[in-house]
């Protein structure tokens, strides 16, 4: 929820200032000389352009923000997976030393390219650049309703910059301020979902990964993530993928009972994972 706050901020701004961009660029075309409906439609018609320079130059940034983002919801997987497990750690690596050496390789162990870690955790998942097109492209759709409707009842440059704004900014439910928050949520969320589920498949201890519904979760008997809750644990590799956009439901490992955990770890059976990752570290 941190990365995601810190996410909403930045695409507020972008939001804010494309809105404002948008309307400056209709705004411009009014100050050219020249009366009547003609001149009314061209003006119109040159906005729609304008405005679309405007889109693709929010969707781009909104692109590196979300990337930017996705970076720091891995390593914020991978410190609440470390977070959790002090206690197994303290069980495998009684050495203080060794183990912070242990738990820095763990930290290091994050793909440090996010989508191609979703793809390849979550096999479905639509590229970024694929999603941010398609995003751009219902923005585009959108802004050409918009034009249309101001062509068909006469409306002036004046009229349509003000629903431009309106439309772009983020204090507006729906449209293009939505569908930039709901592109960047999902790929945040997604990013966090797919290193945890990669951290638990590389965990000896870990036997599988249950699936908890997020605090802001909205009761609905066909959803899908109710379903994978009333099921609740799953198989470290077949952990379903995000069902929905914006969801922020998460997967937390289900490991052995302590007495097993420390029994196994005294006798060896963890010295390869402990020998891998060290020696990565070193």
């Amino acid at each position: 929820m941190k990365v995601e706050k810190a996410s909403d901020k930045d695409i507020i701004e972008a939001l804010e200032e494309a809105a404002k961009a948008a309307q400056e660029a209709v705004e411009e075309l009014m100050s050219k000389p020249g009366i009547g409906a003609a001149v009314r439609r061209a003006q119109l018609i040159g906005g729609h352009g304008a405005i679309t320079k405007v889109l693709h130059k929010l969707y781009r940034r909104l692109g590196f923000i979300i990337t930017d983002q996705q970076e720091a919801a891995i390593q914020a997987a991978i410190e609440a997976n470390l977070e959790w497990q002090q206690r197994i750690l303290k069980a495998i690596e009684p050495n203080a030393q060794k183990r912070n050496v242990l738990q820095a390789a763990m930290r290091e162990g994050a793909d440090r390219n996010p989508q191609a870690l979703v793809a390849r955790m979550l096999h479905t998942q639509m590229p970024l650049s694929k999603q941010v097109y398609r995003s751009e492209a219902l923005s585009k759709h959108w802004i050409s309703k918009l034009v249309n409707s101001a062509l068909a009842k006469g409306d002036s440059a004046a009229d349509l910059a003000k629903k431009v704004r309106d439309y772009i900014h983020p204090g507006v439910r729906g449209g293009i301020s939505y569908a930039a928050m709901r592109l960047a949520r999902t790929e945040i969320n997604n990013a966090f979902h797919a290193q945890a589920i990669k951290d638990a498949q590389e965990q000896p201890w870990v036997h599988g990964m249950k699936w908890n519904l997020s605090r802001v979760h909205e009761r609905d008997p066909g959803d899908l993530c109710e379903a994978y809750a009333r099921r609740g644990v799953f198989p470290t590799n077949a952990v379903p993928r995000k069902p929905h956009p914006q969801c922020r439901c998460f997967v937390t490992p289900e490991v052995m009972d302590l007495e097993s955990l420390i029994t196994r770890a005294r006798s060896g059976d963890f010295s390869k994972y402990v020998s891998e990752k060290t020696s990565l570290a070193a």
